[in-house]
């Protein structure tokens, strides 16, 4: 229903108000933004007389219709909102290059005790993979050395429980394996403690450890000087030492 305040017309549309016309009396009347309504028959009070309405287009309007103005927002409780503060071009990108110079910075200040930590592994890795026994030193008498050497970096296992492992590749360089055990066994019969195969496959070379016996000793000795004569290989001479190479034949 329409309003009347103080011989106005409200619109109940849009809120626009007009001031009341007794032609309009009783009439439907259309405000600018288009809503028709009744205009009361006599207002509460006249006010001066403000052609805002038209009649409605029935065929009575003698005013074509006019645009009333619409009543101001209420102020906001809490103020005018202030504008929005969006920082100019060239502040966001230098605000942009200083977060990734922190990122950087902060990037780099956990790579550095992480590198340290990772070199400290490394060096334990290295240094257990390298840590042998000190190496043989001109000292040693004979083959002693060469031999000592050769344990530390190749590993020696008595030969025939190295041939006899089940590991179907292991063989004495120039030999079968059958041959290989009668020639330890040989070896074995002629005074030697222990004889000592090489790596993990194919040895090359045999070790015989020496009794202390002197007769035992010379027997093993001129069976070396044979054996290694025949390959041209100059043999060795008993200095004392505990260990007798023997470079197998292709």
């Amino acid at each position: 229903m329409t309003q009347i305040k103080r011989g106005t017309i409200r619109c109940e549309a849009c809120g626009r108000e007009s001031g009341w016309k007794p032609e309009f009396a009783g009439l439907k009347v259309r405000c600018r933004c288009g809503h028709v309504s009744v205009a009361p028959a006599e207002p509460a009070r006249i006010i001066a007389d403000d052609d805002h309405y038209g009649l409605a287009d029935d065929g009575k309007s003698r005013h074509s219709p006019i645009e009333m103005k619409a009543p101001a927002a209420a102020p906001s409780p809490a103020g005018p909102s202030a504008p929005s503060k969006v920082p100019p071009a060239p502040y966001r990108k230098a605000s942009a290059e200083i977060s990734e110079g922190d990122t950087r910075q902060q990037l780099l200040k956990l790579a550095i005790p992480l590198g340290a930590v990772i070199a400290i592994l490394l060096a334990v890795v290295v240094f257990k993979m390298t840590k042998r026994s000190p190496l043989p030193t001109a000292a040693m008498l004979g083959d002693d050395g060469e031999v000592s050497q050769m344990i530390q970096t190749q590993g020696a296992t008595e030969i025939l429980s190295w041939l006899n492992a089940g590991v179907p590749q292991r063989m004495v360089m120039g030999m079968s394996r059958e041959k290989a055990a009668g020639l330890s066994k040989k070896l074995y019969d002629m005074g030697a403690k222990q004889v000592l195969a090489f790596g993990a496959g194919m040895t090359g070379s045999l070790a015989i450890e020496l009794p202390e016996d002197p007769t035992k000793r010379k027997t093993l000795f001129e069976w070396q000087k044979r054996w290694h004569e025949e390959m041209l290989v100059k043999p060795a001479e008993d200095v004392g030492q505990k260990y007798l190479l023997i470079k197998m034949r292709l």
